[in-house]
């Protein structure tokens, strides 16, 4: 087997390669990637999107790999930066680029696009590995490609679609390892999905799964069967396998330990499950996962109707052909249920948590390539059929492209995610510097309900409105100035109407871009 398949491989990887690279340039341009690229940190999920982008800011002036920071002051009673969300090792990598290039965003943007495109390329070779036709290998990672949730996250800041396109690496060694029986395959498959699962916990579906199929390893392994043993070393297997779940479980409690420690977490490290909510924001909450379903928000409503049915055909032939997909599929789909339920109460407002779940969608459609290949093998070598293909991948393109030009209307982002006042806050960092305020000066930027984003579109560390409105306007002045307050700038007085500023004491104003207004306070 190992032979064949080195033979495969050479024959074919030059025209699939071509073929791979050329498709997923076409979909740069198709999705606005390239200017995309250059955006600041707008549209759905700004508020995330501003927090990530400003560890990497963060990296860049302090460069302290265990010590991750805001520019937002939440931590040790509102004194402090130090915060955790998940290991940073991309948001480090890319504050060395800023330090050889300069801190541009394009360059996060760009890293997180190059690593989605190796894990897709990955997943493309795993792919061919299992089908052996480079245009039904092609539209696996398309089928992946064309999710507007993974499309768009992919050219942003949050790590969700990144951790998951490492994982499709781990998948391809695993695969490999399954097919050479070579050790060092193994061995990178599992460093993957560690680093995966280190980044995001949603992208250890597919490790939790190989740990399954493991454990029926261990269960048959002494009987007499004609099914291929996944794993022929169990040995390796345990041991390397346990080594990667103590690795993650020291990471997280670290994290919690550190975060507990600090306070001010911008993201708690800890589940937040359905069990623990009432019937009612239950409901609440699956309406509007409905909504984002039809509305083809995590990927095209038909093409997930017929994942669906795909998932029903795993059952009809769930003892024929490649076993070992069938029991992948579900699996994973098993694992995209449970992560799900113990993250159900984020689902409302994060529509970035399913992209983890989309590792269901390869694995149900290789199981069904796989099948066809065997049992109908004209109708897999069919022109007509391979047309049909190329116009579904075709037709889930343009409606991605769609669903990309919505996400990033001004209609859409600034209605539904940005605040159209806090985009002023990006162009007025060099002001600040102009009137000698440092970016290590504390401010308070107001109106901004956020945590991070007008701090961190004029990087500055300090205050916003998140977290006092417990308080009134005069009130959240003193609270800060307790706290060491230095300037107070106010992105928009309009938006303000209910507070009468004239009877408040704001220090002196030093300046005015456009309706942002600066002052300093008084000592």
């Amino acid at each position: 087997m190992k032979q064949s398949f080195i033979t495969f491989s050479k024959r074919l990887n030059i025209s699939a390669n071509r073929l791979f690279v050329l498709t997923f340039f076409i979909c740069f341009f198709v999705y606005g990637y390239n200017k995309i690229l250059f955006y600041r940190p707008v549209g759905v999920h700004q508020w995330r999107n501003s927090i990530s982008a400003a560890f990497a800011l963060n990296y860049y002036h302090h460069g302290e790999f265990f010590k991750s920071r805001t520019n937002a002051l939440s931590a040790d009673d509102s004194t402090s930066d130090i915060t955790v969300v998940e290991f940073p090792i991309v948001y480090y990598f890319v504050s060395v680029l800023y330090k050889i290039f300069g801190p541009h965003e394009f360059i996060f943007r760009l890293i997180n696009v190059l690593i989605a495109y190796l894990g897709l390329f990955y997943l493309f070779k795993t792919a061919l590995l299992v089908v052996k036709d480079k245009l039904y290998a092609l539209s696996i990672p398309i089928f992946v490609f064309t999710s507007p949730i993974y499309v768009f996250y992919t050219n942003n800041f949050i790590p969700d679609a990144t951790c998951l396109s490492v994982a499709f690496v781990g998948v391809y060694f695993f695969f490999r390892f399954f097919y050479q029986r070579n050790k060092k395959d193994w061995f990178l498959s599992m460093f993957f999905l560690l680093l995966a699962g280190l980044i995001k916990t949603p992208s250890l579906i597919f490790f939790f799964s190989v740990g399954a199929i493991g454990i029926v390893d261990f269960i048959f392994k002494n009987r007499k069967t004609q099914r291929k043993a996944t794993f022929p070393s169990f040995q390796i297997f345990i041991i390397t396998f346990i080594a990667v779940v103590l690795i993650l479980v020291t990471w997280y409690t670290y994290a919690r330990i550190y975060s507990d420690i600090h306070g001010g977490s911008v993201s708690a490290v800890e589940i937040r499950p359905i069990w623990i909510l009432h019937s009612g924001n239950i409901r609440y909450i699956w309406l509007k996962m409905i909504e984002r379903f039809r509305g083809g928000e995590y990927h095209s409503p038909i093409f997930l109707y017929m994942t669906f049915l795909m998932i029903i055909m795993n059952i009809i032939f769930i003892k024929k052909y490649f076993r070992l997909f069938n029991l992948f599929t579900f699996l994973l789909l098993f694992g995209a249920i449970s992560f799900s339920l113990a993250f159900f109460r984020s689902m409302y407002h994060h529509d970035y948590y399913q992209i983890g779940n989309l590792i269901v969608i390869p694995f149900v459609y290789l199981n069904l390539f796989n099948m066809l290949r065997h049992k109908y093998p004209g109708i897999f070598a069919s022109s007509k059929t391979k047309i049909i293909l190329i116009a579904c991948m075709i037709l889930l393109i343009n409606d991605c492209r769609i669903n990309m030009n919505h996400r990033y209307s001004l209609e859409h982002y600034s209605i539904r995610a940005s605040n159209e006042k806090l985009i002023m806050f990006g162009d007025l960092e060099p002001y600040l510097r102009q009137l000698g305020i440092k970016r290590t000066d504390t401010v308070y930027c107001t109106p901004d309900r956020s945590i991070n984003i007008s701090l961190y579109l004029c990087d500055q560390k300090g205050y916003t409105d998140f977290g006092l409105s417990q308080f009134n306007f005069s009130e959240r002045i003193e609270h800060m100035k307790d706290r060491g307050l230095q300037y107070i700038i106010i992105g928009d007085t309009s938006s303000l109407a209910d507070i009468t500023y004239n009877k408040i004491d704001l220090g002196n104003k030093i300046g005015q871009f456009g309706n942002t207004q600066i002052f300093k306070v008084a000592d």
